[in-house]
């Protein structure tokens, strides 16, 4: 647990930063919102170390208050960035009804 607690942790700066690396706004999303999902992994692991008695509560407090921050501001900047109609990979579209 510790181990991918580790790589997940990584994760989330490392998709920050290629994600601002890119120049397509479409490619800048995709990676915010992988280290986003990387950012929900990291509070899971945390508590599943609560739960296995590895940690106590009092123990991610701090951590938990930072990373709600930090997925905060990487919806922001997703929603920003997906105002364009071709982000990447594409996010699915609600069916139009056909016009008769």
């Amino acid at each position: 647990m510790i181990d991918q607690l580790l790589r997940t942790t990584g994760s989330v700066p490392l998709n920050i930063a290629e994600g601002s690396g890119e120049r397509l706004p479409q490619r800048r999303a995709y990676f915010y919102r992988v280290a986003r999902s990387a950012g929900a992994e990291v509070g899971a692991a945390l508590d599943h170390l609560v739960d296995m008695d590895s940690l106590r509560e009092s123990d991610i407090v701090a951590a938990k208050r930072l990373l709600v921050r930090i997925v905060a501001m990487l919806v922001r900047l997703t929603d920003r960035t997906t105002a364009t109609p071709d982000s990447y990979p594409p996010v699915p579209r609600r069916p139009q009804p056909r016009k008769r």
